[in-house]
C-alpha cells in the first residue's frame, strides 16, 4: 500500500553542478588565448612586424579571453541537474544548461514505484533529457522508476541535507519493501555541490510523457480533484509557475490527442469507441475535461491555491484520457453488433477507396456512400458521430468535384 511522503507541500529542489560543454568549450578556447598570448609577442616581434600590428594582435588575443570568461551564465551560477519535490510532484531537470536540455520533467509522486541508488558514481557525464540520463561524472545518481516503466538517472549531491530530505520522501512514497538502498549508511558520499531550496531559473516548458506509455493502472476514484491532491500554495513562486505551465501543456496534448479522433474520419472509422459517449470511459473523459475547461487561464492566475486547483484537474483529465483512448483502441469496433460492425468496415474500405483513387467522380461517389453509411448508423443510435468527422467528409467531397481535381 503506497503511503503519502509527509509534509511535501514545502517545495525541496537541490543541484548538483556541472560544466556544460558550452562551459567547457568558452574555458578551453579562453585558456589557449591567454596563454598563447605571450609566445605570440614573441614570435611577432621576431618576424619584424610593426608595434602597433603585434600590439593589436596580442591584444585582441588577451581580450578574447577575457570576453570568453565573462560570456554564458554568471560563473556564480553554473548549469545543474535539479532533482525536486514541489505539491506531491517530482520534478527532473536542468538548470542553466542551455535551452535545449533546460525542460523540467514533471511526474505525480504517486506513480514512483522503485528507487536505487547505486554504488559507483557516474563514470562520465551524459545530459541527456531525451534519453532521461542526467548523470554527471563522480557524482552518484538516483534510479527513478515510474508506473509507465520510464527510467530516470538523475545525479544527486547525497550528502547535502535537502537531498538526503528529498531521498527518504522518495522511499516513503514507495510501496512496501519497493526502494533498494545498495550503499551501505556509513559509505562517505561524493562532493557535493550548490544546493538551493528554490533554484528562482525561469520556468521552462514540461517535457509531455506519451499517451501510450503513461500510467493507466489508478483507477478513477470519482472524487474532486481538490479532495486527491495537495493544493497549497509551495514555497517557490517560480516552482508554483512551472508546475502550472507543465498543466497547461499537458492538456493541451490532451486536447489535440482527442481531437484527432473527432476531425480524423480515419481513426474515427477504426475507433468509434473513442468519442462515443454513451461509453463510460468517455463519460468520464468529458467530466474531467469540463472540469479543467472551467479552471483553464490563459496566464498563470496569481492565486497558487487556484493553480493547484487546476494541476489536479488536468491530471485527472490526462488520466481519464489515457483510459478513454486505450479501451477505445482496444475495443476497435468490437462492441457494436455484428450488422452494424459489418457497415462501419464498409464505410471505411470505402473512405479508403476514395483516398486512394484520383478520379474526382469516384472519389466524390465512394466518400458520399461512407457518409450515408456512417449518418444511418447514428440515426439508428449505433454510434455517436461526431459533427467534424461529417463535415470533413462533406469538404473532402466538395474539394474532388472542384474544377481542376479530376485527373488528367
Amino acid at each position: 500500500m503506497r503511503t503519502p511522503a509527509k509534509g511535501t507541500a514545502a517545495a525541496l529542489i537541490t543541484r548538483t553542478e556541472f560544466l556544460s560543454t558550452a562551459a567547457r568549450v568558452r574555458r578551453t578556447l579562453g585558456a589557449i588565448l591567454l596563454l598563447g598570448a605571450a609566445p605570440l609577442l614573441v614570435v611577432l616581434t621576431f618576424a619584424g612586424l610593426a608595434p602597433g600590428i603585434i600590439a593589436s594582435v596580442v591584444g585582441g588575443a588577451v581580450t578574447g579571453s577575457l570576453a570568453l570568461a565573462v560570456t554564458g551564465p554568471p560563473t556564480t551560477r553554473r548549469a545543474a541537474v535539479r532533482l525536486g519535490l514541489v505539491d506531491e510532484q517530482i520534478l527532473i531537470g536542468t538548470d542553466n544548461a542551455g535551452a535545449a536540455d533546460s525542460a523540467d520533467i514533471v511526474r505525480p509522486l504517486s506513480e514512483l514505484t522503485g528507487l536505487e541508488q547505486p554504488r559507483t558514481p557516474a563514470p562520465e557525464t551524459h545530459i541527456d533529457a531525451a534519453r532521461q540520463d542526467l548523470r554527471i561524472q563522480g557524482n552518484r545518481y538516483l534510479r527513478l522508476t515510474f508506473a509507465d516503466g520510464a527510467i530516470h538517472l538523475v545525479a544527486v549531491p547525497e550528502s547535502d541535507p535537502v537531498a538526503a530530505e528529498i531521498i527518504r520522501r522518495l522511499r516513503e512514497a514507495l510501496p512496501s519493501a519497493s526502494a533498494e538502498e545498495s550503499v551501505p549508511a556509513g559509505e562517505p558520499a561524493t562532493e557535493a555541490s550548490a544546493v538551493t531550496v528554490d533554484s528562482g531559473a525561469p520556468g521552462k516548458r514540461a517535457k509531455q510523457q506519451p499517451a501510450s506509455t503513461t500510467d493507466t493502472t489508478r483507477a478513477i476514484t470519482g472524487q474532486p480533484a481538490d479532495d486527491r491532491w495537495p493544493t497549497a500554495p509551495s514555497a517557490s513562486p517560480a516552482a508554483d509557475i512551472r508546475l502550472w505551465e507543465a498543466a497547461r501543456t499537458t492538456h493541451r496534448r490532451v486536447l489535440s490527442e482527442y481531437g484527432a479522433y473527432e476531425l480524423d474520419p480515419t481513426l474515427f472509422l477504426r475507433y468509434p469507441g473513442v468519442t462515443d459517449i454513451t461509453r463510460d470511459p468517455v463519460m468520464d473523459f468529458h467530466t474531467a475535461l469540463a472540469e479543467a475547461q472551467a479552471l483553464a487561464t490563459d496566464a498563470y492566475p496569481g492565486d497558487a491555491g487556484y493553480a493547484g486547483r487546476y494541476r489536479a484537474a488536468v491530471d485527472t483529465l490526462r488520466r481519464t484520457w489515457i483510459r478513454c483512448e486505450r479501451d477505445g483502441k482496444a475495443t476497435g469496433t468490437g462492441y457494436l453488433h455484428d450488422n452494424d460492425r459489418s457497415d462501419l468496415d464498409t464505410a471505411a474500405k470505402l473512405y479508403n477507396h476514395a483516398q486512394a483513387t484520383d478520379n474526382a467522380d469516384e472519389k466524390a461517389s465512394y466518400l458520399r456512400k461512407a457518409q450515408r453509411i456512417i449518418v444511418d448508423l447514428e440515426a439508428r443510435g449505433r454510434v455517436h458521430l461526431p459533427r467534424p468527422v461529417v463535415a470533413a467528409l462533406e469538404a473532402q467531397v466538395r474539394l474532388a468535384l472542384e474544377p481542376g481535381t479530376a485527373a488528367s
